[in-house]
């Protein structure tokens, strides 16, 4: 799961000792929400929810998660440019 986001990342520059890649990766987050449809971004924010899930479910072990909740590529569905009409 985190290899996957790493690969879908792509090049991650050596980093200073303290700084992790999944820090480096999330400090790069585009700016607003539509930057989320674009480039690379669409690959790397389903696979970094995952990993961000997965996190989440680790350290709170004996926490309840909503097994329905929606896959990390859903996530993108509402940042869709609407689709244009044409007048009649």
């Amino acid at each position: 799961m985190y290899d996957d986001l790493i690969d879908k990342f792509d090049a991650i520059p050596e980093l200073p000792p303290n700084m992790h890649q999944l820090d480096h990766i999330l400090n790069l987050l585009p700016k607003s929400e539509v930057g989320l449809i674009v480039g690379k971004w669409k690959t790397v924010w389903p696979a970094l929810i995952r990993v961000l899930r997965e996190i989440d479910f680790l350290s709170h072990p004996d926490d309840i998660f909503d097994e329905d909740e929606p896959a990390p590529e859903e996530a993108l569905e509402f940042l869709a440019p609407p689709s244009s009409t044409s007048p009649d």
